[in-house]
């Protein structure tokens, strides 16, 4: 026998840049897929933070009727401060903005809180949500309150029971009359 002996145990460069090639095409069809999944999970992780703070708005707004520290003027709060007042845990501090809670008088037809969003994380923002935030409220473009992060800060002021202002360093986001 003087004939040479290959070895059948591996595999040939050929075969393993077939495998290759057919698993990039897999990586690639899957890809656009996979990111609008995760795109659309950032989304509705931010929602469900926003509606978080929202109930501790309520939380710390309720706490000051039943302690006698409401002063009368509709209840603005930022994230900030609901983080400062101990009603927030610190990890949502990359979440920046404020929540304006209109109540209505006592002799207002309608006796719904209309709750108005004016939140921020990264590059998504809700803006003026007047019901639930809900991941369709949440909009994707540059940090609306890029300014605010970092030495800026988000500022909601009450001026009486009928306004309020939420500005974003000296930049007024919205000012507020009730209807």
């Amino acid at each position: 026998m003087m004939g040479k002996r290959f070895n059948k145990k591996g595999f040939t460069l050929v075969e393993l840049l077939a495998v290759i090639v057919v698993l990039a095409i897999l990586v690639l069809l899957a890809m656009p897929r996979v990111t609008s999944m995760m795109e659309k999970s950032r989304v509705n992780s931010f929602a469900v933070e926003a509606n978080e703070i929202l109930k501790v708005a309520q939380t710390a707004y309720n706490d000051h009727l039943l302690n006698g520290t409401d002063d009368g003027t509709m209840p603005c709060y930022t994230v900030d401060k609901l983080i400062a007042d101990g009603y927030l845990d610190k990890d949502k501090g990359e979440i920046v903005g404020a929540i304006v809670l209109e109540i209505p008088s006592a002799t207002a037809t309608n006796q719904n809180v209309i709750t108005h969003m004016y939140l921020s994380k990264g590059d998504y923002y809700m803006k003026n949500v007047i019901t639930k935030a809900k991941s369709s409220n949440v909009v994707k473009l540059s940090n609306l309150y890029s300014a605010c992060t970092g030495s800026g800060t988000v500022t909601c002021t009450a001026s009486g029971t009928n306004a309020a202002t939420v500005k974003c360093g000296s930049t007024t986001i919205s000012s507020l009359p009730t209807t």
